[in-house]
């Protein structure tokens, strides 16, 4: 179930890039011991969106049931990356 805020968003946030396309690519999702790797890749436009004071709280309520769950037992990354 952790892993479904991080589906779900995206597909919410997925905005074409500069060449038009639009795409997701839910390539991976891992176990190595007790380690989880979950990639997703989305395009996104090259220009910044505009801040408003509306902001999601998916990625907050994830690390409270993190460290709900497992308690100081866990690393939550995040990369972004233009490519």
């Amino acid at each position: 179930m952790l892993l479904l805020t991080f589906v779900e968003n995206t597909f919410k946030y997925a905005t074409m890039n500069s060449k038009g396309e639009l795409f997701i690519d839910i390539s991976s999702i891992l176990t190595n011991g007790n380690r989880l790797s979950l990639q997703v890749k989305k395009s996104h436009a090259s220009k910044p969106k505009i801040q408003t004071d509306m902001k999601g709280i998916g990625l907050a309520n994830i690390q409270k049931r993190l460290e709900f769950l497992y308690p100081k037992k866990y690393i939550f990354n995040i990369n972004e990356s233009n490519d």
